[in-house]
């Protein structure tokens, strides 16, 4: 079983945004998706949550076409972190981290292992009585992702959590255990993760395979190694980079950009 996207393509006016594309994510792996700005990532993760209709092709999940589940049945085998995430005036974060748990017919209890779990991964739990538009955006970020974790934990079978740019607002100790928490949820609890990211060090040290985009169009789907060669990075964000080893895990590339004036 797996969420697969089958020769999506989505165009708006003369624009296309997203051309033939073709993936799959199968549970207990994480993908991550990078390319520029603009380049399809996050169309390509509202036509995989249903919140938009392809113009071609199709998604599925569990093998059954997506348009024909209801949102109900959806909301309980996806979570969807947007790119952007909307204020919840008069609401303390625990209400809106109680809103992943709705899908289940469960309201927020301290003892519901799915609920403590989540907190644990997103760094939230010293948030959850504080008002929420009153927090910090890395704040808002760690709260609204403890609400997709609870989304897809407190699930059964199959289940898959779509990250839009979820390390936006991170300072670098949560960027670090965001992935690792999603790596937890992949790797442990059999969940399929697929994340927008820009940071190709963080995506290349966390990830299973790397779903490069350019210009609506998916030119890699591999593994760190593979995917990311200097040539494709320089070709894709126009940025010439160096591609070194890491220092202690020589499987995993380091990209620093190329000065091109030296």
């Amino acid at each position: 079983m797996s969420l697969a996207a089958e020769q999506l393509g989505l165009a708006h006016g003369a624009q296309q945004r997203l051309a033939q594309v073709s993936l799959t994510v199968a549970p207990g792996e994480l993908i991550a998706v990078l390319g520029a700005n603009g380049a399809g990532k996050s169309t390509l993760l509202a036509l995989l949550a249903g919140e938009t209709l392809p113009g071609s092709g199709q998604v599925t999940l569990g093998g059954q076409p997506l348009r024909r589940q209801s949102p109900r049945q959806l909301a309980r085998q996806r979570a969807l972190l947007p790119q952007r995430l909307e204020s919840a005036p008069g609401l303390r974060a625990r209400d809106v981290i109680a809103v992943g748990l709705f899908p289940h017919d469960q309201d927020w209890n301290p003892a519901l292992p799915a609920l403590q779990r989540a907190l644990a991964l997103s760094d939230s739990l010293s948030l959850i009585d504080r008002d929420y538009d009153a927090l910090s955006g890395g704040e808002q970020a760690r709260v609204q992702l403890a609400r997709v974790f609870v989304q897809v934990l407190a699930g059964k079978g199959e289940r898959y959590l779509l990250l839009d740019e979820p390390a936006a607002a991170l300072d670098l100790a949560h960027q670090e255990t965001l992935l690792r928490a999603c790596r937890t949820l992949a790797h442990q609890d059999g969940i399929g993760v697929i994340a927008v990211l820009h940071d190709l060090n963080l995506a290349a040290r966390h990830a299973d395979r790397i779903a490069l985009f350019a210009r609506g169009r998916l030119v890699a789907d591999d593994t760190p190694a593979l995917a990311l060669t200097a040539a494709r990075i320089a070709d894709v964000f126009d940025q010439p980079v160096h591609v070194l080893a890491h220092p202690t895990r020589p499987d995993i590339p380091v990209f620093v950009p190329a000065d091109p004036d030296r």
